[in-house]
């Protein structure tokens, strides 16, 4: 197709810009240049997207009519995958249940097919049912993770062993289909590996702070990484320039290891054979934006 056939077709079957960027996994703006002419040249993997969903999505005669707060708008019947797809997209928008279609879910119902149905550019953490959003970390936020990744793997290649350590990945820390966080590093022995994530709780686990996730990483992650088995957990504040180290396999002892980016911190999970010296990592930082 080329954009006048794709837009007779979008117009046909009655599709806005919002309603097509959605159903072909494409930023709305892309989707407003293409269609008015602003991109003259649009890629030719957006332009395959655009061909799949104005060739293959037909109406017929069991149309299914959507009204949402913004705008009307037409869903047409298909195949039961794809029709149980439009109609996520349809209660996400608002819905109203009287149209035949299930409710919007609220913060506490959600699971972990939610969690991968969420756009790829989307950031964020599954925990108890409640969606969360992350903002991209800072350059500090990546560099004090990076240089602790970086002794964390060094050591593991000079020394051998079980551990595997791994900067953000997704973690099934509940072994169920509520929960699903993303630490900023974590080490792991003998996991097992499904659904595109870690299933159970690692090692260890460390979370660098940030302005969108602190109370988060201090309170509700806190607990979720102690009750799931974690066994050993790093809080490491870049602005006030301290770590607090969790050690979790000694049930009678919860309260906090403090230290500040001058010392120099055992890592407990290695029997202390690692040390990791933060006055090395603060003189390479770059400054707090």
């Amino acid at each position: 197709m080329d954009i006048q056939e794709m837009r007779e077709r979008k117009k046909e079957l009655g599709y806005s810009n919002k309603m097509l960027a959605e159903l072909a996994d494409i930023p709305l703006s892309t989707v407003q240049k293409i269609f008015s002419g602003v991109t003259a040249r649009p890629q030719a993997q957006t332009m395959v997207k655009l061909e799949n969903v104005l060739r293959e999505w037909k109406p017929d005669s069991q149309a299914i009519r959507v009204s949402t707060p913004h705008e009307p708008y037409y869903y047409y019947k298909l195949p039961k995958t794809e029709e149980a797809r439009l109609r996520e997209i349809a209660f996400s928008y608002g819905a109203a249940e009287e149209e035949g279609l299930p409710r919007k879910k609220k913060q506490g119902e959600f699971t972990v097919d939610d969690f991968f149905a969420m756009p790829t550019e989307w950031k964020g953490e599954l925990i108890d049912g409640v969606i969360y959003d992350m903002t991209a970390p800072s350059m500090q936020h990546q560099a004090i993770a990076g240089e602790i990744y970086y002794r964390f793997l060094d050591h593991q290649k000079k020394n051998g062993g079980d551990w595997r350590v791994y900067l953000p990945l997704n973690v099934q820390l509940d072994q169920d289909d509520r929960t699903m966080v993303e630490p900023d590093m974590v080490v792991i022995c003998h996991q097992e590996y499904k659904n595109h994530a870690v299933w159970g709780a690692p090692d260890f686990v460390m979370e660098v702070l940030s302005p969108s996730t602190s109370s988060r990483d201090c309170i509700l992650k806190l607990k979720k990484y102690r009750d799931a088995g974690v066994k050993e957990y790093w809080i490491v504040d870049g602005a006030r320039q301290t770590v607090f180290v969790y050690d979790f396999t000694d049930p009678q002892d919860q309260a906090p290891f403090s230290y500040t980016f001058d010392e120099k911190i055992p890592v407990r999970i290695s029997g202390g054979e690692l040390v990791i010296d933060f006055a090395e990592i603060k003189e390479d930082l770059p400054p707090l934006l």
